[in-house]
């Protein structure tokens, strides 16, 4: 099969953007450049046409449309994607998104791009392959679907939302997984840690969140080390979270964690994961995604 060509524009340096080259040049052709006008004097040499453009914005407004239709009109088959860094939160509804593209923001990149590769070796049509007259609402509809086969997989769900945490609880269930709550009320007289009935057990009774190891002193937290991924469902990952989350980690032999935040930044990401998580996801998430980092982490352990 021959290999993609690819052209990188925008801040490649950039903490938020620094994973992304390196997980285009086993399977492209990669060029760089530091803006779009840099990017079209590249192709009028004639030496490189891309397949793919892919767009690293750090901030609203960084590419114009006008420069991205001169690029068009040089590489019209190219299709063209967008990476948003954490400052461009929210553009699609107070900014001016570049028309015809598709988007993810920078902690959706791995398990976007994964699902997408995947898609392509499939045989089926990845992102790269949609008409540029599709919407949001088109990509949604091309999500996976649950499987109908049951996995062997343990994942304990850590959260104080009782909506998110119920839906995440239901969802992993819909795709095979074994989901368990992890307690953390310590005035519970249960000797496991873990549980599986709705509502009990994955938030505080006394609505006071105890240390770890006042939990940990009652329960038995040995089941930890049977669970094969924790899903860690937080707000921003500071103060008593960022405790049970380290405390989580010392207590899975693997540490393997993903978290959930509501706005992640690339300083949060450089912070915790050294503690074991291994993949951060800002909230709302899309399903697929989750599913894709759980079967990275089973993959890696067989």
């Amino acid at each position: 099969m021959n290999r993609w060509h690819v052209l990188l524009v925008g801040g490649m340096n950039r903490t938020e953007f620094r994973p992304i080259k390196p997980s285009l040049c086993s399977v492209a052709i990669v060029e760089e450049a530091e803006d779009l006008r840099k990017g079209c004097r590249l192709l009028e040499k004639g030496d490189f046409l891309p397949d793919l453009l892919l767009l690293l914005q750090s901030y609203p407004r960084e590419f114009s449309a006008e420069q991205l239709d001169a690029f068009r009109r040089l590489a019209p088959l190219a299709s063209v994607g967008v990476v948003l860094g954490p400052w461009c939160e929210g553009e699609g509804r107070s900014g001016k998104p570049l028309p015809g593209t598709w988007r993810m923001y920078w902690h959706q990149w791995s398990g976007r791009w994964g699902r997408q590769w995947e898609r392509w070796f499939q045989g089926e049509c990845p992102l790269w392959g949609w008409p540029t007259t599709a919407i949001e609402e088109d990509y949604l509809l091309a999500a996976p679907v649950p499987p109908a086969q049951s996995r062997s997989d343990r994942i304990g769900l850590w959260s104080l939302q009782p909506q998110s945490a119920d839906w995440l609880f239901t969802a992993l269930k819909d795709w095979g997984f074994d989901p368990q709550w992890i307690r953390f009320d310590a005035g519970q007289q249960a000797s496991n840690i873990l549980g599986t009935e709705p509502r009990n057990f994955h938030r505080s009774k006394s609505g006071k969140m105890p240390l770890p190891e006042e939990v940990f002193r009652r329960q038995d937290s040995s089941q930890l080390s049977k669970l094969n991924a924790v899903v860690f469902d937080g707000t921003d990952a500071e103060g008593m979270e960022a405790v049970w989350l380290r405390q989580l980690a010392t207590r899975m032999p693997e540490s393997n964690i993903l978290l959930l935040v509501d706005f992640p930044r690339p300083e949060l990401w450089e912070r915790v994961r050294p503690w074991g998580v291994k993949a951060i996801l800002g909230k709302p998430i899309a399903l697929g995604d989750l599913v894709w980092h759980l079967d990275q982490l089973e993959n890696k352990e067989t």
